[in-house]
């Protein structure tokens, strides 16, 4: 008769006993003279890889985003606005955004 085996780390078994009994990972076979034994390996996350975007600036349609490597300008505007009232709302925030990163930019020569 088999005997299968299932080794799980203390770390992951805490964590099942307390929360769910679902765990993400990587099920292994590995066959023994004994038997075959089941080993399971939770996958690594590294959560300080992914940084959340620091907002900048609110505007009042929209908003300015640093993340780790580029800028973020957002605009969302009611289509009801027709395109000329659009395009001058477009300018104006665009404007805004674009002085505040120069204060910034100031202050950043300053320090």
């Amino acid at each position: 008769m088999m005997k299968a085996e299932i080794e799980i780390s203390e770390a992951c078994l805490a964590q099942l006993r307390t929360s769910s009994l679902r765990r993400k990972g990587s099920v292994g076979f590995e066959s023994t003279s004994e038997g075959v034994v089941l080993t399971f390996r939770e996958y690594k996350k590294n959560k300080s890889q992914h940084r959340h975007p620091m907002t900048l600036l609110t505007l009042p349609s929209g908003w300015l985003r640093k993340t780790a490597r580029r800028f973020q300008f957002h605009l969302s505007l009611n289509d009801e606005l027709g395109e000329q009232r659009a395009a001058e709302e477009l300018e104006r925030n665009a404007e805004e955004a674009r002085q505040f990163l120069k204060h910034l930019s100031n202050i950043m020569q300053i320090v």
